[in-house]
């Protein structure tokens, strides 16, 4: 990352963060195991969704608050630095 920064002519970069926990789309039983652990969001239940529009919802649902929980910590110190000029920009997803 720092090499990434030293090389670029105006001192910035563009990098990816990927966190370790997602929702979990896998089955029931491994989405469950999650919910036990509390480790994840299980999009298991959207199996039993019968209308696809309400289906893509929970699914949307369900990413989103995986992403809020898991993306809380790193947005907050984003925006520190942002505040102070250590980061320019950033993007969520």
């Amino acid at each position: 990352m720092l090499a990434a920064l030293d090389a670029a002519p105006d001192g910035q970069a563009t990098f990816f963060v990927y966190l370790g926990e997602q929702a979990d789309p896998s089955t029931s039983l491994r989405a469950e195991a999650l919910k036990a652990e509390g480790s994840g969001q299980a999009l298991s239940g959207a199996e039993a969704i019968a209308d696809w529009t309400a289906r893509g919802a929970y699914v949307v649902q369900k990413l989103t608050e995986t992403a809020q929980q898991t993306q809380r910590g790193l947005l907050a110190e984003l925006r520190g630095r942002q505040r102070i000029g250590q980061v320019a920009s950033f993007r969520s997803f």
